[in-house]
Order: C-alpha cells, then sequence, then structure tokens
C-alpha cells in the first residue's frame, strides 16, 4: 500500500469492476434506445470511459531518486521485471546485529503495495509508488549498515517500458500481490540479489511488504529476523475490515503459524493508523503458535505513512538488540512485550 496515493482504499480490491458495469449498461442502452442514430455514438463513448477504469500513471519517478548513492538492478524474467538495489556498504557491513557465525546479516527491504488502485474501483496502470517508505527507511539505513531493497514487481517502470512487460498486468498488483507466485519472484530476486555472500538476512517490509518478508521469513533458512512496518500481516482480517473483496490468499503469513513462531519477530504500528487498524494485528498474534520470541511496539501518533522515517534508526536499533537476545538458539522463553514509545516528531491527523 502506498499511502501517498490514499482515497480512503488506495490499494484495496474493489467491490464491483466498472468496465463490466458500464458494458452492460451500454448493452440495455442499445436494446431500450429508440433513437437508433444515436446509439453508435454513445456506446463509443461508454466503451471509452470503461478503458480509464485501467488508470493511467501521472508520471513515475526513478528509484535512484530515492536511493541516490545506491546501485540499482533490474532482475527480468519471463517478460516480468522487478527492481532491485544494493547499498554502498553491502560489502562493509556494521550492523549491531550478529548472528551465532559471527557473521553481519544484510538488511533486505521490501516495498509496499504502491499504487494499486487509482479509486475504489480503477486499477492503476501502473504500480509504482510516489512516495515509497521502504526506500525512504533503507537509504536512512544504508550509511552504516548492508542493507538490500527490493521493489515489488513492475514497481519503478515508466510506462512505455511497463507497456513492453507483458506480464506485468494489473492482477499482480492487486487480487495476486501476495500469490504464491508473486512471493517465489520475489525469492528468486533476493537469491540474486545475496548471490554467494552466504550471510543471514533480516527482512525488514513496509506495509504490504511486511506480508511478503514475514511469508519469505517463514519459507527461507537465512532469515535471522522479520521487522515489519505497519504491516497488514492478517490479510483476511483486513480485507474483512474494510469490507472488500477477499484477495488471492494461498499464501498468507497465517498460514505458516509454526515456522513464524521461530523466527525473532518486531512489529511496529502506529496508533492513529486507519489502513491497518489494530485488529489486523492482533489477529496475526492470535494465529501464532509461539510468541516468545515476538514484539510488537505501537508509537503515539503515527498513521500509515507518517513517520517513520523521523524515527527509523531508534527504532532499527531497538529491533536489533532484540534479535540479539533472541537468537542464541531454540528454547529462549522471553515473554512478548507490547510497548508504546512516544518518537513522533510530526504527528500525523
Amino acid at each position: 500500500m502506498d499511502s501517498s496515493d490514499v482515497s480512503g482504499f488506495e490499494s484495496e480490491p474493489p467491490i464491483l469492476f466498472t468496465p463490466l458495469i458500464l458494458y452492460c449498461g451500454a448493452m440495455c442502452f442499445l436494446r431500450i434506445s429508440h433513437f437508433q442514430r444515436f446509439s453508435i455514438p454513445i456506446l463509443l463513448m461508454i466503451v471509452t470511459l470503461g478503458c480509464t477504469a485501467f488508470s493511467g500513471s501521472e508520471g513515475t519517478e526513478p528509484l535512484q531518486n530515492f536511493l541516490p548513492s545506491w546501485t540499482v538492478q533490474k532482475y527480468a524474467k519471463h517478460n516480468m521485471a522487478v527492481m532491485w538495489a544494493e547499498s554502498p556498504h553491502l560489502e562493509q557491513s556494521s550492523s549491531r546485529h550478529i548472528d551465532n557465525a559471527g557473521r553481519p546479516p544484510i538488511l533486505v527491504f521490501i516495498e509496499g503495495d504502491g499504487r494499486a488502485w487509482s479509486s475504489r474501483s480503477v486499477r492503476a496502470a501502473n504500480p509504482s509508488p510516489t512516495k515509497p517508505v521502504a526506500a525512504q527507511l533503507a537509504n536512512l539505513t544504508a550509511g552504516s549498515n548492508a542493507a538490500l531493497y527490493l521493489a515489488r514487481p513492475c514497481q519503478f517502470f515508466d510506462d512505455q517500458v511497463l507497456a513492453g512487460l507483458t506480464q506485468c498486468m494489473p492482477k499482480l498488483w492487486t487480487d495476486e500481490r501476495y500469490s504464491a507466485e508473486t512471493i517465489a519472484l520475489i525469492s528468486e530476486v533476493l537469491d540474486e540479489a545475496i548471490g554467494s555472500r552466504g550471510q543471514p538476512v533480516v527482512l525488514v517490509g513496509y506495509s504490504g511488504g511486511g506480508v511478503i518478508a514475514a511469508v519469505l521469513a517463514a519459507q527461507r533458512d537465512d532469515v535471522v529476523g522479520l521487522i515489519t512496518v505497519a504491516a497488514n500481516l492478517s490479510v483476511d482480517t483486513w480485507t474483512a475490515h474494510h469490507r472488500v473483496s477477499p484477495l488471492r490468499s494461498d499464501s498468507l503469513p497465517t498460514d505458516y503459524a509454526a515456522q513464524l513462531g521461530k523466527i525473532p519477530q518486531y512489529h511496529l504500528l502506529g496508533t492513529q493508523d486507519t489502513i491497518v487498524p489494530k485488529i489486523v494485528h492482533d489477529a496475526y498474534l492470535a494465529a501464532l503458535t509461539d510468541l516468545t520470541r515476538v514484539k510488537t511496539v505501537y508509537v503515539d501518533g503515527y498513521d500509515h505513512s507518517c513517520c517513520w522515517p523521523e524515527s527509523w534508526l531508534d527504532h532499527l536499533h531497538r529491533a536489533l538488540a532484540y534479535f540479539n537476545e533472541n537468537s542464541k538458539g531454540v528454547g529462549v522463553n522471553e515473554p512478548r512485550v507490547t510497548t508504546r514509545t512516544n518518537l513522533c516528531l510530526h504527528p500525523g491527523p
């Protein structure tokens, strides 16, 4: 989700499919119209309106603009592409968290859903976020940590390039944004980005990127920690809360409760977040079978996008310290602690 494009439901599926409605309306008009000579021009007008249900973008800013000192690359496969980037300090990590083998982990940031819907019933033609929060957090981190950034499929390509990527279809960033195929593709991108380094990773997912990060944490064997920011980890609860159509749900965090119970987790949520309210995170916690290495922090005054970059480094420091305390082997039995903190420099509305 990209709350910079919020119009109430910036990335949630519509209840009605606008082009189908317009088409049916056109057919009814032609059947009942007594003004046959006006029928065809009006039909053309209706069809034109229907085509706008896949709204064009307002211009896509290059990923390099958000990560100016990073090396930006592209992973392409079967007319599908994903942008990713590596930080300047990827080879010389000074991360505070060290795994048992003494190798510093790579922080891997996964972007949110982006601009999935232009409105409740209009699919976006280009899913690129206008204010990519995960990229902002990654850029803040890169000064002293080895880091990678993964965009979601088809993000940060301009309309002309996107048109040539025939598998970049709107369903990929709407109904199928969390599908097993989408998550497998992102895992492939991560494999290529890590290469032969052999380092463990800490996954950091913003919003819908947190859903992807949680599933990857459960599926992979190189993840030593999971950090989410404003993440809708119980997807079914999230769609039900907003009274919108369910998404394709063949690979969701709540399907991996047992595996996720073994991963140290640090979840950040805003008290003013109406896009991912507390009920969604509570449902995720209820689905887990082990909460001994799961910590949730609610930040007063924060909403879905404000003001995570402002206090990010402090939160990251605390998360990595928490992972250090909870990564000394299976059997650590510390209770879950849910805290509330006041770090917002510019509280949301």
